[in-house]
């Protein structure tokens, strides 16, 4: 019976997000199209397994919002996958002839070119997503199986070209990789490292300096959506439209990965760069205004 009402509950959901697109689309298609000067460009950054698209589901739910995931028309020209972004140029041809004033992409596997895609366009702005390593851990091996981190390091390790995982990796972030790394780790300290490898580039590229980038923990985003989801819009200078357009959110999904016991160097690496983030997502708060 459970299961019956789960997949019933499912079924409803799936059937209520479709209702919601098809009456989005005719609204889309009965707007002005709004001028490209006065367009916002949002891009959804970060690890895999922090909460992007739970933030990307957030956002769709605005009424004025146009929404590419991962997988989009953004991405058709990679053959292979179908989730690398396609040349720039053509992603701006698409975005200028889409109506809506907000604009969000979820180019993930391009967190390590958030500069190029800040400057590729008008009005551009990001929120890099990042959750404590230990629940990333516990997602990303419960999503993508248990080698999902080896299979992950080993790109970097291989210095495989054309690969995102490898893409830019500097020498200091890859002896990093090359010293933790091994065949026979345990698979949420290779879930770990790669945590630590993907938001190492908000420093790397020094994100943090940049008036146009924003942080959000997705624990915050969690227990207090609501506060989250007004400072991103606040942030990108646009209304928020209010709680309906937030989703039920459930906060069993933090601290899962709490009894997770990981090797002495990698615990202090991902501890490290977590207090980092948490520092620097507490002073691009409370920046003050120019």
């Amino acid at each position: 019976m459970g299961r019956r009402q789960s997949l019933t509950t499912r079924l409803g959901n799936k059937v209520s997000r479709w209702l919601f697109g098809a009456f989005k689309r005719i609204r889309r298609r009965m707007a002005r199209r709004t001028e490209a000067g006065d367009k916002t460009v949002l891009l959804i950054l970060g690890c895999q397994r922090s909460g992007t698209t739970l933030m990307q589901n957030i956002l769709q739910r605005d009424m004025r919002s146009k929404v590419y995931g991962e997988f989009s028309k953004l991405s058709n020209q990679d053959r292979e996958n179908r989730i690398r972004l396609n040349p720039l140029d053509s992603v701006r041809k698409t975005i200028e002839t889409d109506r809506p004033g907000l604009i969000v992409l979820k180019p993930l596997v391009e967190s390590q070119n958030a500069g190029k895609l800040l400057e590729a366009f008008d009005n551009a702005k990001a929120v890099w997503m990042y959750r404590d390593y230990r629940d990333t851990a516990v997602s990303s091996i419960n999503e993508f199986g248990r080698n999902v981190g080896l299979n992950d390091l080993k790109c970097i390790i291989d210095n495989l070209d054309g690969n995102w995982r490898n893409e830019g990796v500097g020498t200091e972030l890859r002896a990093i990789v090359s010293a933790n790394y091994s065949p026979t780790m345990a698979p949420h300290d290779a879930a770990g490292l790669f945590w630590f490898v993907r938001n190492s580039w908000f420093f790397e590229l020094n994100l943090e300096t940049s008036d146009r980038v924003m942080l959000c923990r997705y624990e915050n985003l969690v227990t207090d959506p609501a506060a989250a989801v007004k400072r991103l819009y606040d942030f990108i200078g646009r209304q928020f439209p209010g709680e309906k357009i937030l989703p039920s959110i459930y906060q069993d999904s933090t601290g899962q990965g709490r009894h997770l016991t990981f090797s002495e160097d990698i615990e202090r690496l991902c501890s490290d760069l977590l207090g980092r983030l948490d520092l620097a997502g507490d002073k691009l708060t409370t920046k003050p205004e120019n």
